[in-house]
């Protein structure tokens, strides 16, 4: 089995704590947008704040869903998924790297 080397969660988070999951990456997606904004004198625009922000959510989501798999420290978890929605589609693009590595190197042993 090729991921049964990786490690097992603990006891599953609660919707409560998806939520503030969600919160964080989207808050971090708001503050990179506004960022965006300010430093480009970009015009604001409904359509991209709401793409950035669901792209924020996604990548806060999946950061936080990976790093509860591994036990990490809640805090941790909730830190990281802020960052990973500031990041966005960036996110997504390490991401999908890591995993395409690490799926090679297993199917080459």
């Amino acid at each position: 089995m090729p991921f049964s080397n990786l490690p097992t969660g603990g006891p599953e988070p609660g919707w409560l704590t998806f939520l503030t999951v969600m919160v964080l990456a989207i808050w971090g997606g708001l503050v990179n947008y506004l960022s965006k904004l300010r430093n480009a004198a970009k015009v604001f625009s409904w359509r991209e704040l709401l793409l950035e922000l669901l792209i924020s959510a996604f990548a806060g989501l999946m950061i936080g869903l990976m790093l509860f798999s591994f036990n990490v420290n809640i805090y941790m978890c909730l830190a990281l998924a802020g960052i990973s929605g500031h990041a966005g589609g960036r996110t997504m693009f390490y991401l999908d790297k890591f995993w395409t590595e690490r799926i090679k190197n297993i199917s080459k042993n």
